[in-house]
């Protein structure tokens, strides 16, 4: 299986932009991506409201992910007035995701991205030759962790059809986790998913009559979500950056490993119908669960992040590069030991290792997690795999067409 989508939601066949006594038509919607044998290309229409316009100039620039400008079109208008004029740019591409902006005059009429072949973009790998080896070790080690799971009913959130629980268990270095379980009421055995929250989300869990036939599981990792009024971890992105042994992922990825050791020995679970979920983190740690779980069936990650960490430090929002640039002096880290450290934790390298179905969602516009580092990530699996893209979207997915997209996507893959 291999599926492309891209879902324009709430779009009309052009897009306008009034500036002055003049209008901009835009014959594509805003945030595209093309596929070979297309031509990249986009096209608007200049109309002239009421004025008689003379030497009027639109161009366009097209940059690279990271600021390089490769084009840049101009076009002179003149116009009568209640006159229209179109024009069409055309240009080749590379794979890989570009900054469009129109302007006219002096002045910028739009900005967005957009994307040319993204399923063969490469990222190289910094993968160390013990990768698979540091990996087993850390779950040797969870593995002698007594998960001490205590499982405490929530009365205020259950439903007429699940039962509510705040869990709490012990993982690796003994961190107590703090989560939440939805349980149907319907007798038998059911599917389950478990959800990873987003880095720095506040405590939540799901409507308990959202999925009735599932258990759901919020797995918070440590001093996030429902652990963060007892965080130790300081900024959990850069804690320990010096050494692979002991940075925060680490860590963090044995909650998820140990997230899946606690739905799987529930009573109430049928013990083959796993799937996870999550944005941004969340999309990183779903990932890391199928990647370090055989006992995952199928996964959808949105807006993953640390799909390639080295362009981090390019391509990043400022707040991720500020961080690990504080922490390169505070911590007197290098590049190459920075490369090398963050190599066991990069999806890059993960998703080489996923064998079981991925459905993964984008937003086009993403500054937080740009749409490189997701298919960075998301390229590297060789498992069946398909993606959506919603190019209008942000750090964020349409949730009205996501919702019920991968849920489908897992009844599809259930045993």
């Amino acid at each position: 299986m291999k599926q492309r989508i891209i879902v324009f939601l709430g779009l009309f066949s052009a897009v306008f932009f009034a500036s002055g006594q003049v209008s901009y038509k835009f014959e594509e919607p805003h945030g595209v991506c093309w596929y070979a044998p297309q031509t990249p290309s986009l096209s608007l229409t200049v109309l002239n409201n009421n004025s008689h316009i003379e030497n009027k100039v639109v161009s366009l620039k097209i940059s690279s992910d990271i600021g390089t400008e490769l084009y840049q079109f101009t076009q002179q208008v003149n116009l009568q007035p209640c006159d229209s004029v179109g024009i069409h740019f055309s240009f080749p591409l590379a794979p890989g995701f570009y900054h469009c902006t129109f302007s006219s005059d002096d002045s910028v009429i739009c900005k967005y991205n957009v994307g040319y072949e993204p399923e063969h973009i490469v990222a190289l790998s910094e993968e160390q030759p013990d990768f698979d080896e540091f990996w087993k070790k850390a779950k040797e080690e969870l593995a002698k962790v007594a998960p001490e799971y205590n499982v405490v009913k929530d009365t205020t959130l259950n439903s007429t059809t699940r039962n509510g629980y705040h869990v709490t268990m012990r993982s690796l270095d003994g961190e107590l986790l703090r989560c939440y379980l939805l349980v149907p009421k319907t007798k038998g055995k059911h599917p389950a998913i478990i959800h990873f929250q987003g880095y720095n989300a506040d405590a939540w869990a799901p409507a308990a009559d959202s999925r009735p036939e599932y258990i759901e599981f919020v797995l918070s990792v440590r001093g996030q979500g429902w652990n963060k009024p007892y965080n130790t971890h300081g900024d959990w992105l850069v804690e320990n950056l010096a050494d692979a042994n002991k940075y925060y992922y680490r860590g963090a990825y044995m909650d998820v490993v140990r997230g899946i050791d606690f739905v799987c020995q529930l009573s109430q679970y049928d013990g083959v119908n796993l799937f996870a979920e999550g944005l941004s983190q969340g999309g990183l740690l779903t990932y890391v669960a199928a990647a370090l779980d055989k006992r995952v069936v199928a996964i959808a990650p949105c807006c993953p992040f640390l799909g390639d960490i080295p362009s981090y430090l390019y391509l990043g929002s400022d707040y991720v590069k500020g961080l690990f640039q504080d922490a390169f002096s505070a911590q007197n880290i290098s590049l190459q030991q920075f490369a090398v450290n963050m190599s066991y934790f990069d999806l890059k390298s993960l998703c080489r290792r996923i064998t079981v179905p991925v459905y993964m969602a984008v937003g086009l516009q993403d500054p937080i997690c740009p749409p490189y580092t997701n298919f960075a990530a998301y390229n590297a699996v060789k498992a069946p795999k398909q993606y959506i893209i919603y190019p209008e979207q942000q750090h964020s997915v349409n949730r009205l067409h996501w919702e019920p997209a991968h849920l489908e996507f897992f009844n599809q893959y259930k045993r």
